[in-house]
């Protein structure tokens, strides 16, 4: 950061390299800048500050410039003088407002990258680009969650030394049609194609001939969402568009064909070096590639191919009984198939594998996720090594043979909106070394743990577990919930959440002892109780005080229609920083001794419709530490807390308040 007004007049006109953050005047740097003839760097990200008139004075007086790099900035139009900076090499224009590139851009024949990524304003480009033929690096793209379509040059094939075109629109027109690709070699990195459905056959997908840019190591497909096209037709293009065995990503998505090509089905590695592969809505297809013989594969994620009703050998690829199949696999995705019924294992027809000790399908896979499989009721219960599961939307069946096959080596399992699924095995819980993080929210028949009631105490409670590992566990919205985990002894414990989990009338035992114990969430119990069954504060014992949630910082707690107070116990939690309260709908007042917890800093207030005052303003005084207040759907407290209402002079000293 240079501040000009503070150089001599010889240091600013030897400047070569200068990049603004502004501080000054517009008019005053502006006119510091025109002494400054031999720049040759000229960086300015500042948002919003250069526009259309500043940009031409920079173009009038750079003329010895290389690198300009005015990104983030309220840019309209370049003026046509920029071509009077015959020197430039590298121009930045990203994110800025740019309608339209002037054509004297296209006499900047040094030029060698132009990069710009989210102008979203631009439309077309120059007619000539193709006279721009020393550059190398095109960046025309956007980011991920955008729907802009960028603008491509006409006869990119004329730009013969490209080595990095990030984007490329297939269109309809001479001159954007897809065989454009055809002699750009060079090519290398990350290529995106869109709109594939431009292709008229496979033979124009040839044309681009991506079996020969072998410098290409990621390549993603894209055919337009929703667009129809001819099934055949699309067959044959992807099969016309192989590409070079060095690839190492691939991505294929929106698909409208109905058959993956036969390089993606041949078990023979026609592409080895594949690691990572994304399948998104290729909803025609029935069966999947087969990539289980792919021997560096580590991520593969099957999104939306909603045709898919099996997934059987064809998937594993070639296993002679002496390899594994997928086997560098670590992470695999299984999302919105909901016709899938059966997810077969990988049986070699080879004798010797029976006796081989050696796992015959997935031995490194680390992460399964499965989601929106409504209907799949089979699928391989053993993978040696995994360490994590998701599973949400699903058959409840495959789930707890999925956790029950795995109990050695899982370290996170979170299951959500599996409403067949009704026990889990507590093995997950007792004895259990590995397991660190357990969330079940959303399932409405799950009943616990153990469906062993032998084991389990008069209250529904199962016997001492205990568990040095464990340091996150969630039951969130399970209103069948009856079997809890006996916690004391989960030293690691420093989350823990049970929430609307309607059925109960008690909590588990122990967990005010905690020693590790930070955050916790809880409450959303059975509407029959009028008191919530917050753990028991015992005062004469002079001891337990101190161990009476030792770590707790953070509270949410939960209410339901009969609770006319909060707990009056959490009135001892003096450590308490954060507490949230929520669905108290019969609470009037909070209680007096909300005061005694000095250490508090933050207070969030949710949907308790009934209530209207603050403690006093004196206890509100007493909250020193007090720096947030949030008020969100109490209607009658919001309208007595606002400034003139009758509870302002309470909270008039906290810093920061917000109402909804």
């Amino acid at each position: 950061m240079i501040n000009l007004n503070k150089k001599p007049e010889e240091e600013i006109n030897g400047l070569r390299r200068v990049s603004f953050v502004f501080e000054d005047e517009f008019s005053f740097v502006a006119m510091e800048l025109s002494k400054v003839k031999k720049l040759r760097t000229f960086i300015s990200t500042t948002p919003e500050f250069i526009d259309n008139t500043y940009a031409m004075q920079i173009f009038m007086n750079f003329s010895h410039i290389r690198v300009l790099d005015l990104s983030c900035n309220a840019i309209t139009e370049l003026p046509p003088s920029i071509a009077k900076l015959k020197h430039l090499r590298y121009v930045n224009l990203s994110n800025s407002r740019l309608s339209k590139l002037p054509n004297s851009i296209t006499t900047l024949y040094h030029l060698e990258s132009l990069i710009l990524k989210n102008c979203f304003a631009l439309k077309d480009l120059p007619l000539c680009m193709k006279k721009l033929i020393n550059l190398r690096h095109l960046i025309i793209c956007k980011s991920q969650a955008d729907a802009w379509i960028p603008p491509m040059p006409r006869e990119v094939r004329n730009l013969s030394c490209l080595r990095y075109l990030p984007v490329f629109v297939v269109g309809k027109d001479s001159g954007f049609r897809i065989e454009e690709l055809r002699g750009l070699n060079l090519l290398g990195g990350k290529l995106q194609i869109h709109n594939l459905e431009n292709v008229s056959d496979g033979k124009d997908a040839e044309g681009a001939c991506l079996k020969d840019k072998q410098h290409i190591v990621r390549l993603e497909l894209y055919w337009t969402e929703n667009e129809t096209c001819n099934d055949v037709v699309q067959d044959e293009v992807l099969e016309g568009l192989q590409p070079h065995p060095n690839l190492r990503r691939l991505g294929i998505h929106y698909y409208v064909g109905s058959k993956f090509p036969s390089w993606m089905m041949n078990p023979d590695n026609v592409l080895p070096n594949l690691v990572f592969v994304v399948l998104l809505n290729c909803s025609k297809c029935e069966y999947l590639p087969s990539l289980g013989s792919l021997p560096f594969l580590k991520v593969l994620k099957i999104v939306g191919l909603v045709g898919v009703q099996n997934i059987g050998s064809e998937f594993y690829g070639c296993n002679n009984g002496e390899t594994s199949s997928f086997p560098s696999l670590e992470e695999l995705s299984l999302i919105g198939m909901p016709n899938l019924v059966e997810w077969s294992d990988h049986i070699s027809s080879s004798p010797s594998s029976a006796s081989s000790s050696f796992p015959s399908s997935f031995p490194r896979l680390e992460r399964l996720e499965i989601k929106a499989c409504h209907n799949l009721t089979v699928t391989p219960s053993r993978f040696p090594f995994l360490k994590v599961l998701k599973l949400k939307h699903c058959n409840g069946e495959p789930v707890g043979s999925l956790v029950e096959s795995n109990l050695t080596s899982l370290t996170s399992v979170d299951i959500a909106f599996c409403k067949e699924l009704v026990f889990l095995p507590r093995g997950l819980l007792r004895g259990n070394n590995m397991l660190q993080s357990l969330e079940v929210s959303n399932c409405e028949m799950f009943q616990g743990f153990n469906p062993d009631q032998e084991l389990d105490d008069e209250e529904g409670q199962s016997q001492l577990l205990p568990n040095n590992s464990l340091d996150s566990l969630s039951l969130f919205n399970c209103p069948a919930l009856v079997s809890w985990p006996d916690l004391r002894g989960f030293n690691s414990l420093w989350v823990l959440g049970i929430n609307v989990c309607k059925r109960q009338k008690s909590i588990p035992n122990g967990i005010e002892h905690l020693p590790k114990l930070v955050i916790l969430g809880i409450g959303g119990f059975s509407e029959e109780l009028e008191t919530s069954p917050f753990p028991a504060f015992n005062n004469e014992e002079g001891t337990l005080k101190r161990h009476y949630f030792p770590s707790l910082r953070t509270l949410y707690i939960y209410g339901w229609s009969k609770l006319k107070c909060l707990p009056d116990q959490i009135q001892y939690l003096t450590s308490l920083q954060y507490l949230l309260i929520y669905n108290f709908d019969s609470l009037e007042a909070l209680p007096e001794w909300l005061g005694n917890l000095a250490s508090l800093r933050y207070l969030s207030i949710w949907k308790c419709e009934n209530l209207k005052y603050m403690p006093s303003e004196e206890q509100m005084q007493r909250l020193t530490s007090l720096q947030q207040l949030e008020i969100h759907f109490c209607p009658l407290l919001v309208e007595r807390c606002i400034e003139g209402g009758e509870e302002y002079s309470k909270i008039s000293h906290i810093p920061n308040v917000t109402y909804f």
